[in-house]
């Protein structure tokens, strides 16, 4: 016993000291982090912009476009938008605007052409159109517009077809012993993807790591000086558990950090617009985070077990 004990030692301070290790433990959290925060920052939400407005159109078609691009909302990462109207045409004032925009006079311009009702396109020119919430905002408000005269013209009242027309919300929630907890399908998806992933990440990797430990001590003759004194089974029970001791140890990291978000989940969810099934899915309870670990170890041992066979038979 003794002997496993050594061989453990060996290999978790071997693990524990590698830069992949600390690399790891320090990367994971900030890769998981970009790829929740990522399409939040890449939409360019929250901005001020300032829009010139060329309205060839209706004049009720420019009214409910303005009015509902400046409508004013709660969200954080909502943009803010300042209309200037421009009178039509477009060609005689393009040069104008567009130089307007190098000098970052305005940030860009939009037209509403005449055929809008029929063609169901707006013109939309600026320094830099990459943003997704200025798009979704743009297209939300000429929608709106557009619709809103098109029923006009067809003598409907708009206020009675959205009426009809108005989506059913789902109210969704968990019956636990605890009683009702709110939680959806995306939630749920979103922790078992997640936690799979890690568990595959973890069992590959470290799996590996205790197949490359075999081939290299196999390679350099290390393997017939450990066998001459300890038994084959305490060789391979000490190399699977030193380095599922070293997984062990960076997955605790992981959930410490995790504890630590999820105790500032309100902050973080208001600071960034975090969509609620995101800000679900951080809250596991205790009960399921335990059981998950015990399905890693599980996993771990019996994959790091073929990997060492696979790296001893070769």
């Amino acid at each position: 016993m003794r002997d496993v004990l050594l061989i453990i030692k060996r290999e978790f301070r071997e693990r524990v000291a590698s830069r992949s290790f600390v690399l790891g433990t320090l990367l994971f959290p900030v890769l998981v982090a970009g790829i929740v925060l990522l399409p939040r920052l890449v939409g360019s939400g929250g901005a001020e912009w300032t829009l010139a407005v060329i309205n060839e159109a209706p004049a009720a078609v420019g009214e409910t476009f303005a009015s509902a691009l400046s409508a004013t909302s709660d969200a954080a990462d909502d943009n803010m938008y300042r209309l200037i109207p421009v009178d039509p045409p477009l060609d005689p004032v393009r040069q104008q605007l567009a130089s307007q925009i190098e000098t970052r006079a305005i940030d860009g311009y939009v037209v509403l052409p005449a055929d809008i009702l029929t063609s169901g396109t707006i013109v939309f020119r600026a320094r830099n159109v990459g943003g997704f919430a200025v798009g979704r905002d743009l297209r939300r408000a000429a929608t709106l517009a557009v619709q809103r005269e098109r029923l006009r013209t067809a003598g409907i009242d708009a206020s009675e077809v959205a009426a009809i027309v108005a989506p059913v919300q789902l109210d969704e929630a968990r019956i636990t012993a605890r009683g009702e907890e709110r939680g959806g399908a995306m939630s749920t998806f979103m922790t078992a993807y997640l936690v799979a992933f890690l568990i595959y990440l973890m069992t590959t990797l470290y799996g590996v790591a205790v197949m490359r430990s075999v081939l290299e001590e196999k390679t350099n003759r290390i393997a017939e000086v450990l066998m001459s004194t300890i038994r084959a089974s305490h060789l391979m029970a000490g190399k699977i558990i030193g380095v599922g001791s070293a997984a062990v140890a960076q997955v605790l990291i992981w959930v410490a950090i995790t504890a630590v978000v999820v105790s500032q989940s309100d902050r973080l969810g208001e600071g960034f617009a975090l969509p609620e099934p995101v800000m679900q899915a951080l809250r596991m309870d205790l009960a399921t985070g335990v059981l998950l670990f015990l399905f890693f170890l599980l996993g771990f041992f019996l994959y790091a077990s073929i990997f060492a066979m696979v790296g001893a038979a070769v």
